[in-house]
């Protein structure tokens, strides 16, 4: 996966991926990513960071199941660190400060700041991406924006457009965008086929508006966050609320919050009651109903179902996804339950 980082294209993982039952030579196999899926060839990034921060190397890796698949497309993404490998650092200078670090709650954030960013960056970056990845073509480049008040975003997706008309890109998408600025993405003649962004039965904001634009335009969702960082698991089911020292990732201090936003631990265990019961029908987990609800939107074209290596891949059962569908009355029963959450306020992105 490339992805523009205000302003600046950037390439996660390493090496080339196993295509179709080919292997790639040179990767880490204790960092590997699976897609599922029939048509096309997709690439995601390997990513992970602990509390300690995100310089921690990778840990974790993305499992993401495709709402339509029968072909395995294996990642090994080799050299992954945190939160992903700048690609041109030296164009912009090798001493120029790039990263601005912010203190809150006693953590360590590392914030972009801004560069400035012309046409030949970008198609070195890309360059750069296909030389590292041995590849003549990237099949999908997501583009991150990460203030859209600073115009050079909309510029990015333009010369990425040009590359694409190249052939050096077969797809164009988006990672976290809201639906305002997908749609002047969209109005400004640039195709996308994807905008990556959080979905789950605890983040329904992108069922709303975001939805009826990608259903108009033919784009397609990549949800993540489709099990809250875990809690959508059985492990939390019929548990005490857990402290916030007890929290031991990112993705768990994040999503507890969504937790407490939607109605707190209270309801929230109610909804997992109400899944355990639809996940004991169909002898799936509870990861699997609510991963599946989520797949069987009308917008989603895939989930991503993040996985700690030797803590929590479960790759074998995420391939049950497809074994099953949910009846009317299982999703009659989940929407009862959302209804007595609270929503998440505002569009996501």
């Amino acid at each position: 996966q490339v992805f523009v980082h205000r302003g600046a294209v950037r390439e996660s993982g390493g090496h080339a991926v196993r295509r179709r039952g080919r292997r790639a030579e040179r990767a880490d196999p204790a960092e590997a990513v699976m897609v599922v899926q029939r048509h096309g060839q997709g690439v995601v990034s390997a990513h992970g960071e602990s509390r300690e921060g995100p310089r921690t190397r990778a840990r974790s890796h993305p499992v993401v199941l495709l709402h339509e698949g029968d072909d395995v497309l294996v990642q090994l993404a080799a050299e992954c660190r945190g939160v992903g490998r700048p690609v041109f650092p030296e164009s912009l200078g090798a001493r120029r400060q790039r990263m601005a670090v912010r203190h809150h709650d006693n953590h360590r954030f590392q914030l972009p700041v801004r560069v400035q960013v012309v046409q030949d960056d970008v198609r070195r970056a890309v360059t750069l991406a296909l030389s590292r990845m041995q590849s003549d073509r990237i099949d999908l480049m997501q583009f991150h924006a990460w203030s859209y008040a600073d115009p050079r975003w909309l510029d990015c997706l333009f010369w990425l457009q040009e590359l694409k008309q190249e052939g050096l890109i077969a797809h164009l998408g988006l990672t976290n965008f809201d639906t305002a600025h997908l749609r002047i993405v969209l109005k400004s003649g640039i195709r996308v086929v994807t905008n990556q962004v959080c979905f789950s039965l605890l983040d329904q904001r992108a069922s709303q508006a975001m939805t009826e634009l990608c259903i108009k335009e033919n784009v397609k969702l990549l949800a993540f966050g489709t099990l809250a960082g875990g809690f959508l698991t059985e492990r939390w089911l019929n548990k005490p609320e857990p402290k916030q020292e007890e929290l031991t990732t990112w993705s768990q201090m994040k999503y507890k919050r969504f937790i407490d936003a939607c109605g707190r631990w209270g309801k929230f265990q109610e909804l997992l009651v109400t899944l355990d019961s639809i996940a004991k029908e169909h002898n799936v987990s509870i990861a699997l109903i609510a991963s599946r609800f989520i797949l069987d939107q009308p917008a989603v074209g895939a989930v991503i179902l993040g996985s700690r290596l030797g803590q929590s891949d479960h790759v074998k059962e995420d391939e049950k996804l497809f074994s099953f569908k949910l009846t009317e009355g299982n999703i009659r029963s989940i929407h009862q339950r959302l209804a007595t959450l609270d929503q998440i306020p505002g569009d996501c992105g």
